[in-house]
């Protein structure tokens, strides 16, 4: 979310959500007022001491309310739990009901089964008595589905009468309750004790209301739809969505949530006053405790649940922040390659930054300790740090040679005094030994063949000794000689031609890399500029006579006259296929070099623009001129800013010219960005999973990611660079 810059939504539960929306996503939460008053009754849970007494009290409370002409939605968790709710209602009482969950004989039927949700049907075929309609869904909450009540659900005196019967009555229209809506007494803004409701078609239809809807409708609702909870959820929104399927656009209804002490919520969450209540009581069978405290007791522990399940949002999106700032980086890039922005000054950002990063390290004073301490590390198995070996010099290899072997000699003599004990251990008895781990040990670190039976009649002394002469023996034998290279006073600048080389197919001597560092980075610096100017070059036709004549061969004519027309779209000429045919494919290939080379390093493009339209061209005639010419559409805005019009059209002519070049450039950058950046949030996602254990180190976890994910993603953009910056130079589109 944190990618759009404006976010906002619609739901019927926020405000339990209000502080988190806030603090996380700095959103205020706003109540739109209902269109009709909310005539719902929410009546107080009931709670019983196991899920059996609770399942029996929801069967009663079905049979119940649906014999009274009411229908009745059920609401569960699971679709296991619908089925076996279902089974006990038809076994108990028969009932016919529709069960909606994730079944495909069931979901397939959703639309009819809300559609008669709401309505009243026969007990029986052919019977006159009337019974409300049960259905039992799973995860109904939130379906943003209204369910309509039929005829007869509600009182018949509580629907508002026709236009024609309100005027007969003396009353006038009132535009919130059209003729066939639903008014109800229970929350009635309009109630007026004083006069009886004499303004409302009620009063004057059943003498009995409105003190009947304020008092007796208020206590124990007669009509609507009826809902029952089998268990409260986690969150109280989710209660509130499954509450918010009755008392829809102002009708009546009600609703209720049975509980048992063995719901998981109460479980772990209830408070142990509530427990030590609802014990005190003798909470037992189907003896069911319904009082406003315990309810309330359910809502706090609901808070504790949400309570949590913030802290965890709140947790991961503490953790979000570096890959939102890492977000925002890669996509900003990529985007701008995906638009074709700069492409080539992209590149030679990366090519710049390569040439920088490659000086300081390879002209670094102690690069050659480095790769004496990896060769070390690689050749006698020692670790060195770099900086205490002194000086590098040609002169100071016997001195070097002796640091060395002494450093791995007491390096091995630690490290045999060490593992020994692993394998002969005086604490353990001699027969349990693993002697065979330790021959194969010698023999794979120190090429020493000790068989068990030679083991067997030394002890770990003896066995100390011979490996410690062993050790020190190897180390005298490994030739030294190879250190000397790292010791040559042009070693460093070398190691920089080979990396110049392999890596822009540039040939250059370590003679031509001396003086600074800044003057080393101006010809590395200027050798790679000629060398990618010289591929902008050469690249367009090489790729257009691969895709002509490579494809189609040297014996086809259209490969020819294909070639001819790329040529003179390109550089203004009138070459033809059999003028080219006639020709060597090497002599195609110096012409037409000869010819991109006059276009875009001689400078021909501009001169060619001026020769058409002189020195001060309109905006308009640029723009025409660059769409027939050039195949760019310009928008008259580009020349904003006191642009030169003649400098802007040799601009868009380069581009038109290196076009080939740019799908290169735009290919290799995206490849390498897209592979790069799926590598690295799989690495993102090893170390968060991996993180949590740095508390056990006495740091912070969410510091410590921070720090390594940032860490992380320097390298990736390094690698990025290096990737492209090696490829660039070399690869060519098929």
């Amino acid at each position: 979310f944190r990618m759009y810059s404006k976010l906002a939504g619609m739901t019927g539960t926020a405000l339990t959500e209000a502080e988190e929306f806030m603090k996380i996503y700095k959103l205020d939460v706003i109540a739109v007022p209902t269109h009709r008053p909310i005539n719902r009754a929410d009546y107080e849970d009931r709670i019983y001491a196991d899920d059996d007494g609770k399942a029996r009290a929801i069967v009663e409370e079905v049979n119940n309310v649906s014999k009274a002409g009411r229908p009745v939605l059920v609401g569960t968790t699971s679709v296991e739990k619908s089925e076996k709710l279902s089974a006990m209602i038809t076994r108990t009482y028969g009932i016919e009901h529709e069960v909606l969950n994730a079944r495909p004989e069931n979901a397939g039927r959703e639309a009819d089964i809300v559609l008669f949700a709401g309505h009243q049907k026969p007990l029986r075929k052919g019977s006159k008595e009337m019974v409300g309609t049960v259905t039992i869904a799973t995860n109904m909450a939130g379906r943003g589905t209204d369910i309509k009540l039929g005829p007869g659900v509600v009182y018949e005196n509580c629907c508002v009468p026709s236009d024609e019967k309100l005027a007969e009555l003396g009353l006038e229209l009132n535009p919130l309750f059209p003729a066939g809506v639903n008014k109800c007494c229970i929350s009635c803004q309009e109630y007026d004790s004083s006069t009886n409701c004499s303004h409302c078609f009620k009063a004057k239809l059943d003498d009995t209301f409105p003190k009947r809807g304020r008092d007796e409708c208020a206590v124990n609702v007669p009509c609507g739809l009826h809902i029952i909870g089998t268990e409260r959820h986690e969150a109280r929104r989710i209660d509130n969505q499954l509450r918010g399927r009755a008392g829809r656009q102002g009708d009546p209804g009600s609703s209720r949530f049975f509980l048992s002490l063995r719901d998981e919520l109460i479980a772990l969450f209830a408070p142990d006053w509530m427990l030590k209540v609802l014990g005190w009581l003798g909470l037992q069978g189907d003896q069911p405790v319904e009082h406003k405290r315990v309810s309330k007791g359910i809502e706090r522990a609901q808070r504790r649940v949400e309570e949590r399940n913030y802290e965890r949002r709140k947790n991961l999106l503490e953790y979000d922040e570096v890959m939102d700032h890492q977000r925002k980086t890669f996509y900003g890039q990529r985007q701008g390659v995906l638009e074709g922005k700069s492409l080539s000054g992209a590149v030679w950002t990366m090519v710049s930054e390569a040439i920088d990063d490659a000086v300081g390290s390879y002209l670094d004073p102690s690069y050659p300790k480095h790769c004496i301490a990896e060769w070390a590390k690689q050749n006698l198995q020692i670790t060195v740090e770099p900086e205490r070996l002194g000086a590098v010099t040609p002169d100071a290899m016997d001195a070097l040679e002796i640091n060395l072997r002494d450093r791995a000699k007491d390096e091995a003599r630690q490290t045999i005094a060490i593992t020994l004990g692993e394998y002969m251990d005086d604490d353990i008895e001699r027969k349990d030994w693993d002697l065979k781990g330790l021959g194969s040990w010698a023999m794979s670190r120190f090429n020493v063949q000790l068989s068990q039976n030679q083991l067997r009649k030394m002890d770990p002394q003896e066995v100390e000794e011979s490996l410690t002469e062993a050790a020190a023996e190897r180390i005298e034998k490994v030739d030294l000689a190879e250190c000397a290279e790292f010791l040559a006073e042009d070693f460093a600048r070398g190691r920089l031609a080979q990396w110049t080389q392999g890596r822009f197919a540039i040939e250059i001597d370590a003679d031509d890399l001396k003086g600074s560092d800044d003057d080393v980075i101006e010809v590395l610096t200027d050798k790679a500029q000629q060398a990618y100017n010289q591929r902008e070059i050469e690249y367009g036709l090489e790729y257009a006579m691969e895709r002509t004549l490579g494809t189609h061969g040297t014996d086809n004519a259209f490969a020819f006259d294909s070639l001819a027309q790329w040529a003179n779209r390109k550089f203004d000429v009138e070459l033809t296929g059999d003028e080219l045919a006639a020709i060597s494919p090497r002599e195609i290939h110096d012409k037409l070099l000869n010819l991109s080379t006059q276009w875009m390093a001689e400078g021909k493009v501009a001169a060619f623009t001026t020769d058409k339209l002189g020195l001060s061209p309109s905006i308009d005639e640029a723009i025409e001129f660059a769409n027939q010419r050039f195949d760019t559409e310009l928008a008259a805005e580009v020349f904003d800013g006191g642009v030169e019009i003649t400098d802007k059209l040799a601009e868009v002519g380069r581009e038109f010219l290196r076009r080939e070049m740019t799908a290169l450039e735009r290919f290799v950058l995206l490849q390498v960005y897209d592979s790069s950046w799926k590598d690295h949030l799989l690495a993102m996602d090893h170390l968060k999973e991996s993180i949590g254990l740095r508390s056990y180190a006495e740091q912070d976890p969410r510091v410590a990611f921070k720090r390594e994910g940032s860490a992380m993603f320097q390298e990736m953009l390094t690698g990025v660079r290096d990737k492209v910056t090696d490829m660039i130079f070399k690869v060519r589109l098929a």
